[in-house]
């Protein structure tokens, strides 16, 4: 099979492989959704990521609710990867074969009583997709630089061009560089820098609740609030529970001890390429981090800079997440209390960084993504 290549198709219609390329720095789904617009239109381009090829160490993985941008997702995509869009749904056999959907029902953790549910909605107009195979189907005839950390950028005199600088010393030149390098952005970073020596730096965002701001050295601000998170494989019969409120996904909170958790179904026995008997959920588990005195966990007065709020070893993890869901009602509370020993509990960082209302690019460089407009949980 050849490998694939970044030039322009010979059936596109609008050739420009003589132009400098578009640079994008980050293969996550804005930059690999950019970069297959750009090949469907001929449209010249380079794009780069930090990460080792085929690397799923990011996170415990998650799934995606495509609904209002779907429309403009099949409108981006060449023809034959919106039909392919059914291999990244988490349970295609659901929607496909059984015509399921999800109602995004919120419960009361407490009693276990629903609360509020969506106006059901087909598959033309929502979806959720596995975020690991998305990716891996938006990658599709991409040649993605691999192993490639962006630390700087420099536009030339007449900013008709612009160069990245990776951390092994390499560099890159194009015409226009867009950053779809996550809520951590380097360029974002540098392009501050840029602007906050032509101008002062914004003021920070009101305090959330009475808390104060921790504001990050990269101008992100932590969210008050504590996460933990792991995955876990279920038999059908273990995922019936779950799955009988919801296919899909389902959230809910705890007034007793002002608790949140969502559940995701990540996979579904006979989902390609593994064809696995078993359901991949994710479990998320999140409270305020001024309870962590009640909660026992150390702090100032409960805010404080993750993860030192969270227990230092897995299994003082995986006993606190089963600590929140004891007071939790049934099938909520046997779900956390029947995790396997051993199960690996992550704890999240939340940051938030509200774009200042005046932001604007700046010459070549622009911002997409998680890098513009940071994606909290």
């Amino acid at each position: 099979m050849a490998e694939p290549t970044n030039t322009p198709a010979p059936s596109s219609p609008r050739p420009d492989a003589a132009a400098a390329p578009i640079l994008i720095v980050g293969a996550g789904v804005s930059g690999l959704l950019l970069a297959q617009h750009l090949r469907r239109e001929g449209v010249a381009f380079a794009i780069f990521d930090r990460d080792e090829p085929g690397d799923k160490t990011r996170g415990v993985g998650w799934g995606l609710t495509l609904h209002w941008s779907l429309p403009q997702l099949r409108a981006l995509l060449p023809d034959d990867l919106v039909r392919r869009l059914p291999e990244a749904y988490v349970d295609r056999a659901a929607v496909v074969d059984e015509g399921r959907y999800s109602a995004f029902p919120f419960y009361d953790l407490s009693t276990g009583g629903l609360k509020a549910a969506t106006p059901g909605a087909p598959e033309s107009k929502r979806i959720r997709v596995s975020r690991e195979r998305f990716r891996a189907l938006l990658a599709t005839g991409i040649d993605v630089q691999w192993r490639k950390t962006a630390t700087r950028f420099e536009t030339s005199d007449d900013t008709s061009s612009v160069t990245v600088h990776f951390d092994d010393g390499t560099s890159h030149s194009g015409r226009f560089l867009v950053a779809c390098d996550g809520g951590n952005s380097r360029i974002r970073t540098a392009l501050l820098e840029q602007k906050a020596r032509q101008q002062p730096p914004p003021a920070p965002p009101p305090p959330v609740n009475g808390d104060s701001n921790d504001n990050h050295e990269d101008g992100r601000f932590l969210i008050p609030v504590g996460v933990m998170g792991f995955r876990v494989n279920c038999t059908p019969a273990q995922a019936q529970a779950m799955r009988d409120l919801d296919p899909f996904f389902l959230q809910g909170t705890a007034s007793a001890n002002n608790t949140y958790m969502y559940f995701s179904v990540l996979d579904s026995p006979g989902s390609p390429p593994e064809n696995t008997d078993r359901y991949a959920c994710q479990v998320v588990v999140s409270w305020a981090l001024r309870d962590n005195d009640k909660l026992g966990l150390s702090g100032d007065g409960g805010h404080v800079k993750a993860p030192h709020v969270y227990p230092v070893t897995n299994e003082s993890r995986l006993a606190l997440v089963r600590s929140l869901g004891a007071v939790w009602a049934d099938p909520f509370a046997s779900l956390v209390r029947s995790v396997p020993d051993g199960t690996e509990v992550r704890a999240l960082e939340l940051y938030d960084w509200p774009p200042p209302t005046d932001f604007r690019g700046e010459g070549p460089v622009a911002l997409a993504g998680d890098a513009f407009h940071q994606m909290c949980m």
